[in-house]
Formats: C-alpha cells, structure tokens, sequence
C-alpha cells in the first residue's frame, strides 16, 4: 500500500478545508470549451495554466493581422494555421483538463510540509 496518505495536508482546517481549496482551483470543462471560442486571444491556453501556448495564439493572431496590410494569402496561411492548432487543441481538451485537474488534485491533497 503506497504511504500517500502520510503526506495529507489537512492544515488546521480537516478535508472541509482541503475541499473547499479544491473546488476553487479545478477547472471547469464548460468554461475552457467556452475559452476555446475566443482561441486567437489564447484564452483556453491561459485558462489551462499554459502561458507559452497562450501567448503563441496571441503572437500569431497579431502577425496574421500584420501580414494582411502586406499580403493576403500570407496572412490567410497564418490563419488557417492558428485554426489548426485550435481544432487540434478542441481535440485534445478533455485530456488537458483530466491531466491538469489531477494535478491540481495532488496539489491540495499532498502537499509538501515545508
């Protein structure tokens, strides 16, 4: 049997605490499909905790709308790109969510005494 539990972190409060810790931490799956639509701002990024990610959405959105003063197709070749990506992380959001929400789990549950 693993010795996991010896590393609860109740802190003065019980598992009411630690619950309550973790419910306002987890992310919600209707919040991040929401995000998803604003996916040129990188908002399902952010709200996924994956500040690269987030901000490569924004860089490239602001380069397709630079590219579209100089040239249209470039700036529709970045575009169709960043939709790619977006289709690709609408793909793989239930995963992200799963993995960062077990994460955050472990966070609250077993923490490390310091």
């Amino acid at each position: 049997m693993s010795d996991a539990w010896k590393r609860l972190d109740l802190s003065g409060g019980g598992l009411q605490e630690a619950n309550l810790r973790l419910a306002a931490a987890l992310r919600r799956r209707r919040s991040a499909y929401l995000l998803w639509l604003a996916f040129p701002l990188g908002a399902h990024r952010a709200y996924l905790r994956d500040r690269a990610g987030a901000w490569a959405y924004r860089l490239a959105s602001a380069a397709a709308l630079g590219l579209l003063l100089l040239d249209a197709r470039a700036a529709a070749g970045v575009a169709l790109l960043i939709l790619a990506a977006a289709l690709y992380d609408l793909a793989c959001m239930e995963s992200r969510l799963t993995r960062l929400n077990k994460s955050i789990r472990m966070q609250v549950y077993l923490r490390r005494a310091e």
